[in-house]
């Protein structure tokens, strides 16, 4: 069957059902669709959170580690963490 004809056929029947209201409907679903979030876009913002507070705690842990490292190295200081004076405490 060729596409022209069976559209001539289509064109010269009646419909089937009631067109009145189809694009007032239409508009009704489209406009619910977009106000509710589609659970992708709300998986997709839990995760950006998830890895901005993972990233957040890295940094942080990093820097007082590396700070904590840093401290613990200065062997002329009077204040080093390894030094007799402020293992044994300032007791006289």
């Amino acid at each position: 069957m060729r596409i022209n004809d069976g559209l001539r056929d289509l064109a010269g029947q009646a419909p089937d059902r009631s067109l009145q209201g189809l694009e007032t409907r239409v508009w009704a679903e489209i406009g619910a669709r977009q106000r509710t979030p589609s659970p992708a876009l709300l998986w997709g913002w839990r995760s950006a959170a998830a890895a901005l507070v993972l990233t957040l705690g890295l940094v942080s842990q990093s820097a007082s580690g590396a700070h904590a490292r840093a401290a613990e190295f200065e062997l002329f200081s009077p204040n080093a963490a390894l030094a007799p004076s402020t293992l044994l405490g300032d007791a006289p």
